[in-house]
């Protein structure tokens, strides 16, 4: 299989554009291929400049201030990170935000954890440089949580020192930090240390949080890590000394890996080094999209570590770090997230594998090809799946960077009738497959280019919708409810000039807008999308085919008092009747308050389950995750308050028989002609 170069220069996201550069585009923009209008009503809801700088990563959508309504978190590519309103897109009342980051860039997503276990997510960013920054709702820094990726120790001159396959050699040329603990550069004993070069640690994708070895703590953070010197960073000739190294030298260091957190601890607990090249190299070994965490064996267990490089290598490991038999697998450099679903309805996980050199591969757990089909251009970001065509059958939709739409069969991985699309432009996100009309519609593709055209098109590619914005775009389009007072889905974008854009969409629904405050309830449910991976491993629109969902009864209570209260939720999953094994792990959580330990359900349906409410007052987001026995997880919540009144009430009780103490001092004395409480007097003399 060709291996194409992918050049010297693979700084920040550039790396991903300069590789779109050179590649002969479509200028099919305006609907030349003779597909009729979808007729999509949009208008622009709100725009919000958040920066004059770029924005090269997906905002994260997420009711962060529990107050029932969707905010937005995104940072720009230097310097700030902004907290807005959904609704508005205005900065969140009361709050600190925007937070500055003087010097820092962002090329990874915002993630939520709470890290102080308080019953309130916070907000997680993760630095280009391997910082790791944690904020409240209201956008105040957390410095004593904020962690960092430490830097590897390679061998100096480690190229001369080998020969064969590297990937054999790893082990005996880097040296990882001491668990929990930064390595001692500055040691006395410096003779070990002068045998090694310390290099920095970068973050160029959003990393993961999940429970990796399902114990029921979701407490694991797994940060793809490119260790290299920046060349942006001009040095001195006293800096090169001290590194031991010129400027040259230092292109000879590119390590990639996979970094392990325990957020509990606070702790670096594992570095899993997987390449090993020069910068320079045909397939340098940077690690550019974040890792795929899904259980490959499909027995409820511990979840595998799914992740591509630019090198070719296909690695998969078990939760402990150690390579799954038959990995890392040989193919051209990757490109995109690993899509992990089952595709032909088996009952078993496959993984679906592009390469710049235009290939999809199709392969089953243990690395096996199952199909292999030739596009155009590649993708930059990965691919989605969804039933486009509604014939029963999982389908791959892929944007590709020559400006193409591509659509293959999950099962054979041929190409369906009708596609590929020519829209024009460069694509370098993941299209957004969302249900923008009820049904018996087919679902939509809704994506848009770097050129600035924003492109919704029917699942069944009968008709075609162009929108031009004039702003070029490098992120992918999300689906939310953003404005409460309309019953549709807005979508939200962000453009490479710093700016934020909602869009909102009326298409026939058949439901009103909402002119007072609360929110529209809508006779067809939509399945949102409000990361570009809205879960560790959500790559499917399953159209509410599966999934979870609190009942509507249960997301009317607005306040909780006592020590326990009921809720109820459906688990539904609609698939081929072949699933034997219907596990479900159910937990309900605030935050890290876990109110439902780890729960085994074996059947769909509405479930009832009385929880322990948290044990201090608070209004928190109440949330419900199920995982499937793919480790495959689906999550739905509503804001809430916990023995909020408490405090109120318990002030009521200490007022009280005060008021009555004095009201029964003045039915038996009457009203006092001296004061009954003992005062002071001050008195002048001249």
């Amino acid at each position: 299989m060709f291996r194409s170069s992918s050049g010297n220069n693979l700084l920040a996201v550039w790396y991903i554009y300069v590789l779109t550069w050179n590649v002969g585009i479509s200028t099919n923009r305006d609907n030349e291929n003779g597909r009729k209008s979808c007729h999509y009503d949009v208008n622009v809801a709100w725009t919000s400049e958040i920066s004059n700088n770029l924005i090269v990563s997906s905002p994260l959508v997420a009711d962060i201030n529990a107050d029932n309504k969707l905010d937005i978190i995104s940072p720009a590519f230097t310097e700030e990170v902004v907290g807005l309103d959904g609704d508005r897109g205005q900065n969140l009342l009361g709050s600190n935000w925007p937070a500055s980051f003087h010097g820092s860039s962002f090329h990874a997503s915002p993630l939520l954890y709470d890290i102080d276990s308080n019953g309130r997510e916070d907000v997680v960013l993760f630095t280009s440089d391997g910082e790791i920054h944690f904020l409240d709702a209201q956008g105040n820094r957390m410095t004593d949580r904020t962690m960092h990726v430490p830097p590897l120790d390679v061998q100096r001159d480690w190229w001369n020192k080998t020969t064969g396959l590297r990937q054999d050699v790893i082990g005996q040329f880097v040296r990882t930090s001491v668990p929990g603990k930064l390595p001692n550069y500055n040691s006395e004993d410096s003779s070990s240390n002068q045998q090694y070069i310390s290099v920095n640690a970068h973050v160029l994708a959003t990393p993961v949080i999940a429970d990796l070895n399902q114990d029921g703590i979701t407490e694991e953070l797994i940060i793809p890590v490119s260790y290299y010197f920046d060349n942006e960073i001009n040095r001195s000739e006293e800096e090169l000394r001290a590194l031991g190294a010129s400027e040259a030298d230092l292109q000879g260091y590119l390590a990639g890996g996979i970094a392990l957190f325990n957020l509990t601890t606070g702790e670096l607990y594992k570095e899993l080094i997987l390449e090993l090249t020069k910068r320079n190299d045909e397939f340098p070994g940077y690690v550019l999209f974040t890792p795929t965490i899904m259980d490959l064996d499909s027995k409820g267990g511990p979840l595998e570590i799914i992740v591509g490089t630019s090198a070719g290598n296909l690695h998969v490991l078990d939760h402990t770090g150690t390579p799954r038999t038959g990995f890392p697998l040989l193919l051209s450099t990757l490109h995109g997230q690993i899509t992990v679903e089952d595709l032909n309805d088996d009952g078993h996980l496959e993984m679906v594998v592009m390469d710049t050199s235009s290939n999809v591969m199709c392969l089953d757990v243990t690395g096996h090809e199952l199909w292999d089909s030739q596009i155009s251009g590649s993708s930059s970001a990965g691919s989605r799946v969804a039933d486009i065509n509604q014939d029963g059958i999982l389908d791959i939709v892929i944007a590709t960077n020559d400006g193409h739409i591509w659509a293959l069969r999950g099962d054979t991985g041929k190409l369906i009738d009708g596609w590929p699309l020519a829209l024009g432009g460069r694509f370098l996100a993941n299209p957004l497959i969302a249900r923008l009309k009820p049904p018996p519609q087919p679902l939509d593709i809704i994506i848009a280019d770097y050129e600035g055209s924003l492109y919704i098109i029917s699942g069944d590619a009968a008709c075609l919708e162009v929108i031009h914005l004039e702003e070029n775009i490098m992120t992918p389009v999300l689906a939310a409810d953003l404005i409460p007072t309309t019953s549709d889905l807005e979508l939200l974008l962000a453009t490479s000039d710093g700016t934020l854009m909602c869009l909102k969409t009326h298409n026939d629904t058949g439901s009103e807008e909402v002119p007072e405050h609360g929110r529209s309830e809508r006779a067809w449910s939509i399945e949102a999308w409000h990361a570009d991976t809205p879960t560790y491993n959500k790559f499917t629109n399953w159209d509410n085919k599966v999934g979870v969902k609190f009942t509507a009864g249960t997301k009317q209570l607005e306040y909780v008092s006592g020590k326990s209260f009921l809720v109820q939720f459906e688990i539904f999953d609609n698939r081929p009747e072949y699933i034997e094994d219907s596990t479900y792990h159910v937990q309900i959580t605030c935050g890290n308050i876990i109110l439902l330990p780890r729960t085994i359900l074996l059947e769909t349906g509405i479930h009832r389950m009385r929880i322990q409410t948290p044990n201090r007052p608070i209004r928190a987001v109440l949330t419900v995750h199920v995982t499937n026995r793919h480790g495959q997880m689906f999550q739905d919540s509503f804001a809430i308050s916990f023995n909020t009144k408490f405090i109120q009430e318990l002030q009521w009780l200490l007022f009280v028989p005060f008021v009555a103490m004095v009201m029964l001092l003045l039915l038996v004395h009457g009203y006092p002609e001296v004061d009954l409480l003992p005062m002071t007097q001050s008195f002048k003399h001249r």
